[in-house]
């Protein structure tokens, strides 16, 4: 075929294909034909782009994909950023969080070259999440004292909430609470001043965490199901369902009605895995498993706690691990093998904070 025959193909098939796609809505399969068809780069690329967006609420993991061979394909400088970006976050939602962290520093260097104030605060945001997933708390603060002074400038007040209510949940992880509360606070008051429900109810749920762990069950419980209620209003993706259920799960199993908590990690469990959330899914087998045991169903929870450490293991959740060694230490100390129950043990302190 002659160069002329080649691009009169390719022009013609350009033209009939985009006829085509302006007649009918595009779909999964309308794209993945006209990606097979089209030999054009920038073509190929938004195509792909289009492919992963629609497949990022129903398969993560494939939507992960097509955003990378979009990035095969040449891109300007902040459509790349983007898209790096946007793939750190898909893997952070499916707690895969060494992998986030390497596309958003990616991403993050590609900002700073450009001098882009606006989403060097985001990405640094995310950064500072990841981090505090993987348990590098001194690392989460640092970034999230930074990407609070590039959203206060940019004036991204749903963004400062959401970071004072980040830096509040690092201090309950150091135990100071009244300080954790303080941040939480102040990040509800931004929060109602913009009347952001998502704000609002991560705030909420967030106060309600401090609650719990200061022992004053019934105004955390008031909270979690404050937050929940505003999200189930507010929100039609369900995408928080698993964690407002898992919290509301903890205060029951803190206020000993393991019943009504094993039934909120039951649901947790469910919605965690509808969106394929291996950390939720992992949090919430550790709950079911540690609320059997307290019930003296040990095969059960044995089950549940080896659910969660494999996962654990995997994708390295260093705060799961070490209480599911616990509770595993546990198990097998009440099937009377001592010397692995002592073993576990001693694993664990490799785990502590």
């Amino acid at each position: 075929m002659t160069f002329f025959r080649i691009v009169f193909f390719i022009a013609i098939t350009t033209i009939s294909l985009k006829a085509k796609s302006q007649s009918q809505p595009e779909t999964g399969e309308s794209l993945i034909f006209l990606l097979e068809q089209t030999a054009v780069d920038s073509i190929k690329r938004n195509t792909l782009i289009k492919l992963a967006d629609i497949n990022s609420s129903i398969d993560k993991e494939r939507s992960i994909n097509y955003y990378q061979q979009a990035l095969e394909y040449d891109m300007v400088d902040t459509r790349k950023a983007s898209v790096l970006n946007t793939i750190g976050f898909s893997y952070w939602r499916l707690g895969n969080f060494s992998n986030a962290l390497n596309n958003y520093h990616q991403s993050l260097s590609i900002y700073t070259s450009l001098q882009d104030s606006t989403q060097i605060g985001r990405v640094i945001n995310n950064i500072a999440t990841a981090s505090w997933s993987l348990g590098k708390w001194n690392d989460a603060l640092e970034n999230y004292q930074t990407a609070l002074k590039f959203r206060k400038a940019a004036n991204q007040m749903k963004g400062v909430s959401n970071i004072l209510n980040n830096i509040g949940l690092i201090y309950q992880d150091f135990g100071v609470y009244d300080e954790a509360l303080a941040y939480h606070n102040e990040a509800l008051e931004i929060a109602l001043e913009i009347n952001n429900a998502a704000a609002i109810s991560y705030s909420y749920s967030n106060i309600g965490l401090c609650y719990m762990l200061k022992k004053e069950f019934d105004l955390a419980m008031k909270y979690h199901k404050l937050g929940f209620k505003i999200y189930s209003e507010n929100e039609n993706d369900g995408r928080n369902n698993s964690y407002f259920l898992a919290n509301i799960g903890a205060v029951f199993s803190k206020t000993g009605n393991i019943d009504s908590a094993l039934n909120y990690n039951s649901r947790s469990l469910e919605q965690a895995t509808l969106i394929n959330n291996k950390h939720r899914i992992a949090v919430a087998e550790n709950s079911l498993g540690a609320n059997h045991l307290r019930l003296g169903n040990i095969n059960i929870a044995a089950k549940h706690i080896n659910n969660s450490n494999k996962s654990a293991l995997k994708n390295n959740y260093k705060d799961l691990l070490r209480d599911n060694q616990f509770a595993l230490a546990e198990i097998e100390e009440i099937r009377g093998n001592t010397k692995q129950a002592l073993t576990l043990l001693q694993k664990c302190r490799g785990y502590k904070r």
